[in-house]
């Protein structure tokens, strides 16, 4: 086992930090330090290890609850899902509804279904590369509003078969709604063109850019 002991440096106050292995059947190691002062160095790294592991764990959960992201945790041997209280807000889900892929399948806008099945099945293929990713719109279990989600995942797989699925789901309805604007803009913008070369091969009509009169 490995631990961090300082060492008395060489003047009244430097100390060095060393790196030592401990071999409990080796004399010299046991005759440094007794058991009780090696608990006690192990106990603070292991403290401190835990800490900054849940301070990892609290800044994600900020940032998630930050961005309105959903996180889901499938388990397809169970076919049973964990879900983040934001996903089921999202959804317009209860607290204690048991959700599952097919529950969230039956929410689904008519022409999206099909896509999103199969992204699943992809994603829990162990031939495939285990990558969950799908766009659709869903109906609002609480009050039956359209909205686009964005969803992505991965899987894990255990002696050829998957064990888990986790990802996360995000409202992206602004996200396609402007797209959708920018879009129709292009367009409509592309149409005036065409227009307006039309216009311009008339004969004696005035187009932007020419001296041209009605004669």
């Amino acid at each position: 086992m490995k631990y961090r002991i300082r060492l008395p440096g060489a003047g009244e106050h430097r100390q060095v930090l060393l790196w030592i292995a401990y071999d409990p059947r080796c004399y010299h190691c046991r005759s440094c330090l007794n058991s009780r002062q090696w608990e006690d160095m192990a106990l603070r790294e292991g403290k401190g290890a835990v800490d900054s592991l849940q301070l990892a764990d609290e800044r994600l959960r900020l940032a998630i609850a930050a961005g309105g992201i959903g996180t889901w945790d499938y388990d397809p041997v169970a076919d049973a899902a964990e879900v983040s209280p934001e996903l089921r807000a999202m959804f317009g889900f209860e607290e204690d509804r048991h959700i599952t892929p097919e529950v969230i399948f039956s929410m689904l806008a008519e022409g999206d279904r099909l896509h999103a099945r199969k992204a699943l099945r992809k994603a829990l293929d162990p031939e495939g590369d285990g990558q969950y990713r799908a766009k659709y719109r869903i109906h609002r279990a609480n009050d039956g509003e359209e909205r686009w989600i964005g969803s992505i995942g991965r899987a894990f797989f255990s002696e050829g078969k998957a064990v888990r699925l986790i990802g996360t789901c995000r409202d992206i309805t602004d996200e396609v709604s402007m797209e959708r604007l920018l879009s129709e803009k292009s367009r409509l913008a592309e149409q005036l063109e065409v227009m307006a070369a039309c216009v311009a091969a008339i004969p004696g009509t005035i187009a932007s850019g020419s001296s041209r009169v009605p004669g």
